[in-house]
């Protein structure tokens, strides 16, 4: 948050207060020169079996649009006419979201004057520009055929934290169980050192009450993820999400950091104001010194072929303006 305003932020001393589990710190704000000044930028990966969920809840969040209970909102993340009649995503795709200094997402769709389309009305690098902090979430394929371009994703993009997504129709019933490949991507994230945050998906789709069956999922999770060495606290409110932001301030360079679990639902909107929240407010870590005088790496993540061009082939004119010519030189 200090960033967002253009300032750094030192910690000088914590203290215990009075009342038991809080903590008092002292901080102070410095303000930064002009041109050091940047947007904040974050990744996280957003992992989960099949049919969790995943691009349907990332597709709501870049929009501010409820899904159709139809899948309408995950047609605007997926990349393949494939992946939209299956409804699986089967290739990574990267999405961002624009916040400004209070918080709002810039990028969330709006309406079009006299039509009913609702569009986003500047382009990404616009948004780039007027952003304090953008946040990149990478759609992850859930399924096991697509396991290898997963893998890939998370070691090329190099993501910090991961969203894992668990619908909670696999949580309910007589036998609630989180499937093999919820679990590979878990242990995947963790032996990585990313940062974990659970994300119960589809809660409006539970026939319980659903305080009763928050209770026992949450169980169920707490149980699972200490048996991994990992403590979990379960989000309700805005108030919880700075407290739980500054506990991993604290403690950024920690190994095993504390997991929050949120409820939410792509149809209803519940939960969707936490989870923006808590994307707003996290933290960075693990931040790489720059070294001018090291060799520059560069990573290859996708690539492409280009229909009817062969080496010897000229590209000489895009739009009638001559741009460059292409031709086989043999490096």
């Amino acid at each position: 948050m200090a960033q967002c305003v253009g300032c750094t932020l030192t910690i000088q001393k914590v203290l215990a207060a009075n009342s038991p589990g809080l903590m008092t710190a002292e901080i102070m704000l410095k303000k930064m020169e002009r041109e050091t000044i940047g947007a904040i930028q974050i990744q996280i990966a957003v992992a989960g079996d099949t049919d969790a969920g995943k691009s349907s809840l990332i597709g709501v969040l870049l929009s501010g649009e409820k899904d159709n209970g139809k899948g309408l909102s995950r047609t605007h993340v997926f990349r393949h006419n494939h992946e939209v009649q299956s409804g699986s995503t089967s290739s990574i795709s990267h999405h961002s979201i624009y916040f400004n200094m209070s918080g709002e997402i810039l990028n969330h769709v709006t309406s079009v004057p006299g039509s009913r389309m609702r569009l986003r009305s500047k382009s990404d690098i616009e948004y780039a520009d007027m952003a304090c902090r953008i946040v990149s979430l990478l759609d992850l394929a859930g399924s096991v055929k697509y396991l290898k371009s997963t893998v890939k994703a998370i070691f090329g993009y190099q993501p910090t934290y991961c969203i894992l997504c668990i619908s909670i129709l696999s949580l309910t019933g007589d036998n609630p169980r989180i499937s093999s490949m919820t679990l590979e991507h878990l242990g995947m994230a963790l032996t990585l050192g990313l940062r974990v945050a659970v994300v119960i998906t589809k809660s409006d789709l539970t026939n319980e009450p659903i305080d009763v069956q928050e209770d026992l999922i949450i169980k169920y999770l707490q149980k699972l993820l200490k048996a991994q060495g990992y403590e979990s606290n379960y989000v309700k409110s805005l108030e919880q999400i700075v407290t739980l932001v500054l506990e991993s301030s604290l403690t950024v360079n920690q190994s095993k950091p504390v997991i929050p679990i949120f409820f939410t639902s792509s149809v209803t909107g519940q939960g969707l104001d936490l989870l923006h929240s808590y994307m707003f407010q996290l933290p960075l870590c693990n931040k790489k010194v720059v070294n001018n005088n090291t060799i520059v790496e560069a990573r290859v993540i996708d690539s492409f072929s280009l229909v009817n061009i062969t080496p010897n082939t000229s590209l000489n004119t895009i739009d009638d303006t001559t741009i460059t010519s292409l031709t086989d030189s043999n490096p």
